[in-house]
């Protein structure tokens, strides 16, 4: 064919061979350009590193006197964003080259051939060989390189799956005991009711199916709407007797939690399930995430999940983790009505034995052994005494009104005792602002619960009610506090650029960054 579209064969090789050289060039330039951003970034947040591991270390020398404990961990802090940020810029560093190279290769090799075909009118197998094996190269190294950016790990995908999921009760009662052994054993049965983000997505993509609560809609349903219409019904009379929906989706396992998610059984369960996964993609809000659990996307953000090692992380929900069956199944609120059908649900008929806080036996302060959710806060004692590293996530409603619960204040007040690391999660940066104002007024007297016994026994806990206000206070506002700690809050590339940029003008201050070092200025 000597004509294509009116063209010559001939210039359109020339035509071809342009771009591709064009192409070619481009590469050629990200190939130095692309490396040597990286290697600025590395060289400049090597030098952060040093500069915080210089701070640190005099921190030490001066003694605990100098300074406070909250700047002494604001060093610690930076000098691990750094160390990561180290980590991270070498990598790029290393296989930005890797992932271009093939690509000018295979364009290379592409140009030979265009040049062969256009000039010698004959095929040269060996060029169109090597084009064959150099493309696929390309790609894969160009997914990696991709994957790397994307903060996606490869190699280490899956480790998570042989981490340790079975409850050794006799090291964690070794560790922790309230002297009391039928109470310590309750504790430790609910300190074993954990679950997988693996399993908790899988329970989601059942909500809305024929056979389990069909009617769901993510944008109405509360947390105690699927508690009543798909919790208690699948937990009840299974292979494990009615029993929690965490022993159910664990099989049987006793799984021991990472992290403690305290939410509001008012809020959208769908909300609940984007909190949870937000904490796995490192994102301080959650309305992002919401679409994400669309039955049409849901799939890609557990591939996602999967290669970045998250789905086999653990949380403890006291929505799955307590027995539903031995507290509120068999009972219906008035207020109860389903906002989609506007029918109320129905009782449990499961004939489980109930336990209030007050049922016998008791202990010697009148609390009952059996019931399980007067048991949170020795609970909590429990895991931290085992687990280091046990995290309290609050996933908080669009309302705010976690704060107002009993429960989840009680909650925030142990793990802020406990010294626990508290990470808060909320629906937007704009729902936080609008609360802001209101958060400053909160007082434990004002907190609400399903049943006033609940709240008169948390009450009671509180010996100073004007103390406790000021801790919750200070658990909010203070510096290291909850909502300093969510603006902190950035990804991956974010954190490298923002480390990158410190080292940079500690460069370029040059003489200036040892009198701030000395003076403490960061």
């Amino acid at each position: 064919m000597l004509f294509v579209g009116g063209w010559h064969a001939q210039t359109l090789a020339y035509v071809l061979y342009g771009i591709t050289i064009s192409v070619a060039a481009t590469i050629l330039f990200m190939l130095v350009s692309v490396p040597r951003g990286f290697w600025l970034s590395l060289r400049f947040a090597q030098a952060e590193l040093r500069a915080q591991t210089a701070k640190k270390q005099r921190s030490e020398m001066d003694g605990p006197g100098i300074g406070s404990s909250f700047q002494t961990a604001r060093i610690e802090k930076c000098e691990q964003l750094a160390a990561q940020a180290v980590r991270v810029a070498r990598r790029l560093v290393c296989e930005a080259p890797i992932g271009l190279l093939p690509t000018l290769l295979t364009l290379a090799a592409y140009s030979w051939s265009l040049h062969s075909w256009g000039f010698a009118q004959h095929a040269c197998l060996c060029i169109e060989a090597a084009f064959n094996i150099l493309s696929p190269f390309s790609l894969m190294a160009n997914c990696r390189f991709v994957m790397l950016l994307s903060g996606i790990d490869l190699f280490n995908a899956g480790k998570c799956r042989k981490a340790r999921l079975q409850l050794r009760a006799a090291a964690e009662k070794a560790k922790w005991t309230t002297g009391d052994e039928g109470w310590d054993r309750k504790v430790l049965d609910l300190a074993g009711r954990g679950i997988t983000l693996r399993a908790l997505l899988r329970f989601y993509r059942r909500l809305g199916t024929s056979s389990v609560m069909p009617h769901f809609d993510p944008a109405n349903h509360s947390t105690a709407d699927v508690a009543r219409q798909a919790i208690i019904p699948l937990s009840k009379d299974t292979r494990h007797g009615s029993s929690s929906m965490s022993t159910v989706l664990m099989q049987g396992r006793s799984v021991f939690p990472m992290k403690m998610v305290t939410h509001s059984w008012s809020n959208r369960f769908s909300h609940l399930v984007a909190a949870v996964v937000a904490d796995a993609l490192d994102l301080p809000e959650y309305e992002a995430v919401l679409g994400r659990l669309d039955r049409f996307e849901i799939g890609a953000l557990e591939e996602e999940l999967y290669w970045k090692s998250k789905l086999d992380q653990t949380f403890w929900i006291c929505l799955f983790a307590v027995n539903q069956h031995a507290s509120i199944c068999g009972r219906i609120l008035p207020q109860e009505c389903d906002p989609v059908t506007g029918r109320q649900p129905l009782p449990c008929a499961c004939g489980f034995g109930k336990f209030g806080s007050q049922t016998p036996p008791l202990r010697h302060d009148g609390q009952s052994i059996l019931c399980e959710v007067n048991k949170f806060d020795d609970m909590m004692a429990c895991i931290a005494a085992a687990e280091p590293g046990f995290t309290q996530l609050l996933a908080v409603d669009k309302d705010f009104t976690i704060f107002r619960r009993a429960w989840c204040v009680a909650e925030m007040h142990q793990a802020y005792s406990l010294r626990l690391p508290q990470k808060m999660f909320v629906f937007s940066e704009a729902t936080l602002t609008r609360h802001k104002s209101y958060l400053k007024t909160l007082k434990v007297e004002d907190m609400e619960a399903s049943h006033p016994a609940d709240c008169d026994m948390i009450l009671a806990r509180i010996s100073d009610k004007a103390s406790f206000n000021e801790e919750v206070q200070r658990l909010l506002f203070d510096k290291g506090g909850l909502l300093e700690e969510w603006q902190g809050g950035f990804d991956h590339m974010t954190m490298l650029g923002e480390v990158a940029r410190r080292g940079y003008e500690r460069a370029v201050r040059g003489k200036s960054c040892q009198s701030e070092l000395e003076v403490g200025v960061f």
